[in-house]
């Protein structure tokens, strides 16, 4: 890559991202999603959300080497775990002392899970939904993505989907939904309504003529 065509392409990337040129630039145009949550707003001291960019929380420190946080979690899971614990408590009456835990890595689990798929590199569980898909040419598909999900990015499904290297046939098992939403695509009402509505949809489909 010649020095203009670095400039160009660090000019497109911060028109596409909202990024600064310099930050890209000093990135060596390797954006991963630590360093968008981290940049995209550091001119107003916040941090962006990984599970729904639409969510901020501060980040008055201004360093990418502070513990990293995700200001969804700090929104949502109060909540959750409110609910929750009150539900099992009042509504069901079971109650006991041992803590309940919202992820696997709080309670430790993650050092017990079997990371097979990722033996030579990343975790990977495309070939092993590829396998299922020609395997049984009765497996229907259905995939819902939110906008703003920095976790498991809009379009990155399509993205891997699409390089399945699938037999035509087999890709009108695909399904696909978005929506104006986060990771978790049900938190906004108007999204938790059109998710009901496309999995209806999605399931008369596949068991037509059943």
């Amino acid at each position: 890559m010649t020095a203009d065509e670095r400039q160009k392409t660090i000019e497109q990337m911060s028109r596409f991202t909202g990024l600064s040129k310099e930050v890209i630039d000093e990135a060596n145009l390797r954006i991963d999603v630590p360093k968008f949550t981290h940049y995209l707003l550091i001119d107003q001291k916040l941090r962006v959300g990984r599970l729904d960019g639409r969510y901020t929380g501060p980040d008055p420190n201004g360093l990418l080497d502070t513990p990293f946080y995700d200001p969804t979690e700090s929104n949502i899971l109060p909540p959750f775990n409110a609910a929750f614990n009150n539900y099992v408590r009042n509504e069901l009456g079971y109650k006991v002392d041992m803590p309940y835990y919202l992820f696997a890595r709080d309670a430790g689990l993650e050092e017990k899970w079997d990371w097979g798929s990722g033996i030579e590199g990343f975790p990977d569980t495309a070939s092993a939904l590829r396998r299922a898909l020609v395997r049984n040419p009765f497996l229907k598909v259905l995939v819902m993505e939110g906008y703003y999900d920095l976790a498991t990015p809009y379009y990155a499904a399509n993205y891997t989907f699409d390089h399945l290297d699938l037999p035509g046939k087999y890709r009108t098992q695909l399904s696909y939904a978005t929506y104006n939403a986060g990771h978790m695509v049900y938190l906004p009402l108007d999204s938790l309504k059109k998710m009901k509505s496309d999995e209806g949809g999605f399931i008369d489909k596949a068991t037509a003529g059943q």
